[in-house]
């Protein structure tokens, strides 16, 4: 009896402690428990929100540096398409224009108009600036390309003919059996038709149809500089490298143009010298008659005016393209 008596005693000793352990384990949190936890996956959200956050700023920021390279590249690929095209039957003329560089070339394969059926064997090719209308502030401008083909088939007189410039010049022929004299005037009605502003985006009909001469919008500067192949010398006739680059530069520190000739008394020279004063500025002219002292390479140089450029992304660009026949 003593012994069932204390196997019985000892049995219900166990289920109290059974009991209390299930009922410890069904206990819910309390309130500092669940500040705690709720508190603890506010801060592990907030930091994953972050890094999404810093993640997508990082992706767009890519992505601005991305389409601001690549039109460059294609501002660079039409550049160097057209000096590819250049012929040294025509002329090449750098001169400031309007206050800005600019320069005209002579492309020697065959052209179709895009504004009418015509269609001419060379071309007239401009580059340069013209100042942007439509609600912009000073000093956004356009870079402006027209190409005014010499027309030898088709009907119509569409905008993009020499001829609408100078009845005298219908064949890249004429222009490589006229003096320099005539070519310097051609250049100077092809850079006059290169002055007048652009609205972006066009207003109207007209507006619209200019287009054909833009390259690109939001452009603050543009510089056109040439090279002879020459490099600068230093204090014991060494070179030191590079090149020598003249014509109408852009100092970044003092935010202007520099005119810088290959000879320092070129504003005294006629116009059968190389470098020589035209509409108050500078101008270079190369011509079909002395092929041989052409410039080796051109170099253009522009800035960008792009709020979406992210932070320490270059906003200047530079093209250099050879003269090469």
């Amino acid at each position: 009896m003593m012994q069932m008596y204390g196997s019985s005693d000892s049995s219900s000793n166990h289920a109290p402690r059974r009991a209390g352990s299930r009922s410890a384990a069904m206990r819910g949190f309390t309130i500092i428990e669940m500040l705690v936890t709720v508190a603890t996956l506010g801060i592990i959200l907030s930091a994953f929100a972050n890094v999404l956050l810093q993640c997508r700023r990082i992706t767009t920021m890519a992505h601005r540096g991305i389409r601001a390279n690549h039109r460059a590249s294609v501002i660079s690929e039409i550049i160097r398409r057209d000096f590819r095209r250049m012929t040294r039957d025509g002329f090449l003329c750098i001169s400031s224009n309007n206050g800005h560089a600019g320069v005209v070339l002579c492309a020697g394969d065959p052209s179709r108009s895009i504004l009418g059926d015509a269609k001419g064997y060379g071309s007239i090719i401009a580059y340069g600036l013209v100042q942007r209308t439509g609600g912009v502030a000073a000093p956004i401008d356009v870079l402006w390309r027209p190409e005014y083909i010499f027309k030898t088939e088709g009907t119509g007189s569409p905008e993009d003919l020499v001829t609408r410039i100078s009845t005298n010049y219908l064949t890249l022929a004429d222009v490589k059996s006229s003096d320099r004299f005539a070519a310097n005037t051609l250049a100077s009605g092809v850079l006059a038709r290169s002055i007048i502003p652009v609205a972006m985006p066009p207003t109207t009909i007209t507006g619209a149809a200019d287009l054909w001469k833009v390259v690109t919008g939001d452009i603050t500067y543009l510089s056109i500089t040439w090279t002879d192949g020459s490099a600068p010398v230093g204090p014991e006739g060494k070179p030191v490298g590079g090149f020598n680059w003249y014509g109408i530069d852009r100092d970044q520190r003092l935010d202007t143009y520099v005119i810088r000739g290959r000879n320092d008394s070129w504003g005294d020279q006629g116009a059968n010298a190389t470098e020589f004063a035209s509409g108050g500025g500078y101008r270079a002219l190369w011509t079909a008659r002395n092929p041989h002292n052409w410039p080796k390479a051109i170099r253009f140089v522009y800035g960008i005016d792009d709020e979406q450029l992210p932070p320490g992304h270059p906003d200047a660009y530079e093209v250099i393209v050879d003269t090469l026949p």
